[in-house]
């Protein structure tokens, strides 16, 4: 069913970019922030924010009962520009490194060091690992002795929660990752294929059904972020978002993370008082996920209740197809006066698949003509002509084959695709193939078909293209095998 389709796809959503449930509230577990970690990274190292943040350290509020400056008198304001010196400085002695999969360049001015992670080509690599790992190297080094080891033990002895030289500073990111976060969610949501939905299944009939749920959705996401002012063109510079809500690193991808040395007092402390900062976005995020899974579920619960769920993990789509001949509506009518006699196990609603009965016969008779159906096999059909006031319409159960050929026509034209043929590249050909109208007439099956016409026509008319491009054979042969699985009768195709 079309809304257990798209719930689906939210689940998708989900697990790329919140934690678990359950999970702690630290980074960790975080599979965004895992993601954008696997990009170029920019850290930058400015001195007059080294100082200034040293300056701001305070004591543990689980110590001294509320927080307080430690550094205050002049010698340890004197100290502690001294030790922001050191620090600035053997950052500014890193050197540049070139490996296969990354480099690292080193641009330093008097007052500035930027160190850039590159990742070369298209390569997977925790940068941002092995930035962490380099900046607590450095702080190790410059808090081993001398005047840098003498501040650290006052800070520590005075009550600041500093209990490593690598834990005094953190690497701060100057875009929140949950902005980013927020803009993905909107994307993401946006951008599942309606197409999906109508494949799936419809809702009591409305094959638009799951499609309007999911415009809502979407529209309330964005809604809900919009205070943020998100940077929603961001993260397609580093994601692709793909039809069922999968998140996917952009190929060759220049997206640089810019971060920065970020004390601890900054990052645990200022940030958490701060206005709409980053624990504000990530409420509405989680807000959005409840109310998207409630939705979910009542909607899906709404149309089990009204029985539309009924079909889904039901009968198999030849069994669909055979169901869609035995019961057509022009039938119904020969079964109540007896004319004829439906002796399948197609009776009523259908079935669950995991239900079992045995293969049976269809049969039923009237003065012309005697029809034979088996519920798995391959399908027949005897259309000789008949009165038409008793005959059996089958023009209706046409449509059905027709259904459940388009069901598996985009799998089968992807299969087919490539040299000297069409190749597969975006998907939109394959997609936009479909049987538009499907009638029998005197024993014979007749489908029209079409595709998108814009741009994969102008390989018809052949010139500069070689034949083989011809959207036609490809398409017919990719009915004609699908056909063939199932049905026994002849047919003909014609482009519309």
């Amino acid at each position: 069913m079309a809304l257990q389709q798209l719930n689906t796809d939210f689940e998708r959503i989900f697990k790329a970019i919140f934690k678990p449930p359950g999970a702690d509230q630290g980074g960790s577990k975080d599979p965004f922030r895992k993601f954008v970690k696997k990009f170029s990274h920019e850290f930058k190292i400015d001195k007059a924010t080294i100082k200034k943040e040293l300056g701001e350290i305070q004591t543990s509020k689980r110590l001294q009962g509320k927080r307080e400056l430690i550094v205050t008198s002049p010698e340890l304001i004197r100290l502690k520009d001294k030790v922001a010196e050191k620090i600035f400085k053997t950052f500014a002695s890193i050197v540049n490194v070139n490996e296969k999969n990354y480099t690292l360049t080193v641009t330093s001015t008097d007052n500035e060091i930027i160190l850039l992670y590159e990742l070369n080509k298209d390569a997977v690599q925790d940068v941002y690992s092995k930035l962490a790992k380099l900046k607590k190297q450095v702080l190790d080094e410059v808090f081993a002795t001398g005047e840098a080891k003498q501040f650290l033990d006052i800070l520590q002895k005075a009550g600041a929660s500093v209990k490593s030289p690598g834990a005094l500073f953190d690497i701060g990111h100057r875009e929140s990752v949950k902005e980013l976060a927020g803009s993905a969610f909107v994307k993401a949501a946006e951008s599942l294929d309606d197409d999906r939905y109508k494949r799936a299944g419809d809702e009591g009939g409305d094959i638009e059904y799951a499609s309007k749920v999911k415009n809502e959705i979407a529209r309330k996401i964005k809604q809900d972020l919009s205070k943020f002012n998100l940077n929603l063109n961001a993260v397609d510079k580093f994601v692709v978002f793909s039809g069922d809500g999968s998140l996917v690193r952009k190929p060759n991808s220049t997206f640089v993370v810019k971060t920065d040395l970020e004390s601890k007092f900054k990052n645990q402390v200022q940030n958490q008082t701060s206005g709409e900062d980053a624990r504000d976005i990530g409420k509405v995020l989680g807000d959005l996920r409840r109310y998207i899974q409630d939705e979910l579920t009542k909607e899906i619960s709404l149309a089990s209740a009204q029985g539309f769920t009924q079909r889904e993990g039901s009968d198999s789509f030849v069994e669909a197809l055979a169901r869609g001949l035995v019961m057509d509506k022009s039938l119904l009518p020969l079964y109540r006066k007896g004319i004829a006699k439906n002796r399948t196990k197609y009776k009523g609603k259908g079935k669950n698949r995991n239900n079992t009965s045995k293969t049976q016969t269809a049969e039923w008779e009237n003065k012309k003509t005697t029809h034979k159906i088996r519920g798995l096999g391959p399908i027949s059909l005897n259309t000789s002509p008949q009165p038409a006031e008793k005959g059996v319409n089958f023009n209706e159960s046409a449509f059905t084959i027709r259904a459940f050929i388009n069901s598996r026509l985009t799998q089968e034209v992807e299969k087919n695709m490539g040299r000297p043929t069409l190749e597969n590249r975006t998907g939109r050909f394959a997609q936009s193939a479909q049987v538009v109208n499907a009638n029998i007439k005197n024993g014979q099956l007749h489908m029209d078909y079409t595709y998108q016409k814009n741009p994969y026509e102008t390989f018809e008319v052949g010139g500069r293209y070689s034949a083989s491009y011809d959207p036609r054979p490809l398409i017919e042969r990719s009915i004609r095998e699908i056909a063939a699985e199932k049905l026994q009768m002849k047919f003909t195709l014609r482009r519309v």
